[in-house]
């Protein structure tokens, strides 16, 4: 395998276009039987006794639980789906969306599609580490995954769908709210890169149905400046 080594920062994100930005099925048994049903011959007799009484009895159905949604983000195990939330950022006049999880440390993180694995170095606020960016083999869809992320290596990588890609690190974000792992996912289009909010909103619903956080990030000289409105911090 090539390795391939790569660092970028928010703003050479911003201004490159770049991505910015985990769950089974099981043999059926027949309903049919595995034989005939026995039928009896012309000749047999049924008797009946004249003392029994047939009797029927109804029995109503009861009513169906209502089963509860299950709701698979496709990026962790489904039991932290329902706690993500939206994060709206604002940097150079664009806004991106993403969503922002706080997991324990060491959870796993899964491919969300078949196609390639960058593992990536960060540069600066607001992430630090590594990041994973998972693509589609025609790069027309992308999932970037960041918070401090870990590799088993550093190797450039096929993926398959559902494949457990790196770990969840615990201190790879700061000023985008109380979370260690944030996500988006891009589709190119031909005024490049835009967030494909349809697939957040239907694989990540409850997310949408939260206040969000609101981030507006600027440049003062070297440095960032975080503006943040953050809902009440959820508690891992």
């Amino acid at each position: 395998m090539e390795k391939r080594s790569f660092r970028y920062g928010l703003a050479e994100l911003a201004a490159a276009g770049v991505f910015l930005v985990g769950c089974g099925g099981g043999d059926k048994e027949s309903i049919f039987p595995t034989q005939a049903p026995i039928i009896p011959s012309a000749s047999a007799t049924l008797e009946i006794s004249p003392t029994s009484t047939a009797s029927t009895e109804v029995v109503m159905p009861s009513s169906t639980p209502e089963v509860e949604q299950v709701v698979d983000c496709r990026i962790v195990p489904e039991k932290f789906c329902k706690e993500a939330s939206v994060i709206n950022v604002e940097f150079q006049g664009k806004k991106y969306t993403f969503i922002g999880l706080n997991v324990p440390p060491g959870t796993p993180i899964y491919a969300p599609i078949t196609g390639e694995l960058a593992k990536i170095k960060e540069s600066g606020e607001p992430f630090s580490g590594f990041s994973a960016l998972v693509s589609d083999e025609d790069k027309t869809i992308g999932f970037n995954i960041r918070g401090d992320i870990k590799f088993e290596n550093m190797i450039y990588e096929g993926v398959e769908e559902g494949q457990q890609i790196a770990t969840v690190g615990d201190d790879g974000i700061k000023n985008l709210g109380e979370y260690n792992l944030v996500f988006t996912v891009n589709r190119t289009t031909p005024n490049g890169p835009e967030t494909d909010e349809n697939w957040l909103e239907e694989n990540l619903p409850d997310a949408f149905q939260k206040p969000a956080v609101s981030v507006v990030i600027s440049v003062v000289g070297d440095n960032y400046r975080y503006a943040t409105d953050t809902p009440t911090p959820i508690s891992r």
